[in-house]
């Protein structure tokens, strides 16, 4: 694994789930896929928080917006509506249609 990206894909292939608080990351799930994966968390860290605390597209199209994102990214706190923050990401137009208000 080379990239925060790929570790995050081969965690949710064993079946873990990679978890943050503060400027600490860590692992639930299968011990045994824990122990393959807890020796990349250090190299790893600063890349992972990076992207686990800021909106992003996962791999089916879903927006996530973690709730530690700076506020000025989250329109729960007044800051930028859903369509600003997939400018941001340049979200596909298939992503976009996903959130679009009707309303």
């Amino acid at each position: 694994m080379t990239t925060a990206a790929d570790f995050l894909k081969e965690a949710r292939r064993l079946g873990c789930e990679v978890l943050t608080a503060g400027d600490r990351v860590g692992l639930r799930g299968p011990q045994e896929a824990v122990e393959q994966l807890t020796p990349h968390l250090g190299r790893l860290k600063a890349e992972l928080l990076a992207l686990l605390t800021r909106p992003r597209l996962d791999d089916y199209g879903d927006l996530s917006i973690p709730i530690d994102t700076p506020p000025a990214l989250c329109w729960w706190r007044g800051g930028a509506s859903i369509g600003e923050v997939l400018d941001t990401l340049d979200a596909t137009e298939d992503a976009r249609r996903r959130y679009e208000c009707t309303h």
